[in-house]
């Protein structure tokens, strides 16, 4: 079995309205986002054989959960299977999409998320990480993703010089970009430097607008094989490259907080595109929080170790810039669905459908991911890097 560039493509697309919803569930969500995606696609429910999913905040502790999502809607899958890896779940889901279609298991595979978030007492808590042994990091009072990242921070603004402002400059060049999408949940709402330097902190030195967004909102795909592609409704976005690693380091080692292990992920992914990172229209890369984006720019070449800050103040990351990023507004700005919110700006963009923030002939994008995979891995270093090269068709 090999998985050859362009051999599948992304069909469907489904994004549902982005913001709090106290009256839907996390199964509302997941069903409407597939639908729309199903609609979008020109596919019956029935045409569905594969279902792979990821669980939200909110249903991370049930079991099966996804499962109602096919019963609703009539699929028939071959299989079905939940994965869990963070903010790279979506782009492992992708890759295990391909396998399936490669190997004949299925003709049509949905990949789909929904969450509400909102609903939630609270995520970054002691029993959310875990407290009960000794040697976790709960116990010792790292209790959110945002502290493990604030070190990382801390910790490139003392080696490099970075400053508050030039990661002020991703926040506020993401909520430009969401001022140009009506649909996203930050439009409308507009942020200054003054703005972002006075808010509370949350994990020195991050505070409030280096924080994704705690949002409601479900997103969903459907892949199939290329030649599939060629007779459905949309044009296909081709999937040329993927690439995924874990770095399981030790805990706080000397280098955890200055760069991450992006590089295995970054070989496979341009290997398999058979492109440079130089070739990059625009890119969707996971943005968690805001030095998760520079460190991911840095990690994937867009610019050298250290000189993230500088790159961004430059203005790269704008619409007229030259790596156009998170063009949606991301999730700082448009919207949390974990990895889905980079991956569905992604085909939007190559489907010529990103409305405002449309950047022009863009032909390959790249989507990354950033994640943890297992609630005590804070601190641990157990954060999985995974890349995503989409060509348009």
């Amino acid at each position: 079995m090999t998985i050859k560039k362009d051999a599948y493509a992304i069909v469907g697309l489904g994004v549902t309205k982005q913001g709090r919803f106290k009256d839907l569930t996390h199964e509302d969500i997941k069903v409407d986002a597939m639908r729309l995606a199903l609609s979008d696609a020109g596919l019956k429910a029935k045409d569905i054989d594969g279902w792979v999913y990821q669980r939200g905040g909110i249903d991370k502790n049930i079991l099966m959960s996804g499962g109602v999502v096919p019963k609703i809607l009539g699929f028939d899958p071959g299989f079905m299977m939940d994965i869990q890896c963070g903010g790279a779940t979506t782009i492992l889901a992708i890759m295990t999409a391909c396998a399936a279609l490669d190997s004949g298991q299925s003709k049509y595979v949905a990949v789909g998320y929904g969450d509400t978030l909102s609903q939630m007492r609270q995520m970054g808590s002691s029993d959310f990480f875990g407290d009960s042994d000794r040697d976790t990091n709960g116990s010792f009072g790292m209790f959110s993703f945002i502290a493990d990242h604030a070190l990382a921070a801390k910790r490139h603004m003392d080696i490099f010089g970075t400053t508050k402002e030039q990661l002020g400059t991703i926040a506020l060049t993401q909520r430009e970009h969401a001022h140009l999408r009506p649909e996203a949940f930050m439009h409308g709402k507009p942020l200054t430097m003054e703005d972002y330097l006075n808010s509370k902190r949350v994990a020195d030195p991050l505070g409030k607008y280096d924080c994704c967004l705690t949002a409601d909102g479900g997103c969903a795909f459907i892949i199939t094989t290329a030649e599939r592609a060629k007779d459905l409704k949309q044009r296909p976005v081709y999937i040329s490259g993927f690439g995924f690693g874990h770095d399981l380091g030790p805990v706080y080692n000397r280098t955890q907080y200055e760069q991450w292990g992006i590089e295995r992920a970054k070989q496979q992914t341009l290997r398999m595109a058979g492109v440079t990172i130089d070739e990059i229209d625009v890119a969707q890369i996971y943005d968690c929080f805001t030095i998760a984006v520079l460190m991911q720019l840095e990690g994937w070449g867009f610019c050298k170790q250290g000189e993230g800050g500088s790159f961004i103040e430059e203005g790269h990351l704008k619409l007229t810039g030259k790596l156009p990023t998170n063009t949606s507004g991301g999730e700082l700005s448009f919207g949390y669905m974990q990895g889905f919110t980079p991956l569905a700006e992604g085909v939007r963009q190559l489907r010529g459908e990103a409305g405002a923030t449309q950047v022009k002939d863009a032909e390959l994008c790249l989507v990354t991911g950033h994640g943890g995979s297992t609630p005590d891995g804070v601190g641990n270093h157990e954060y999985a890097e995974a890349g995503l090269i989409l060509r348009r068709g």
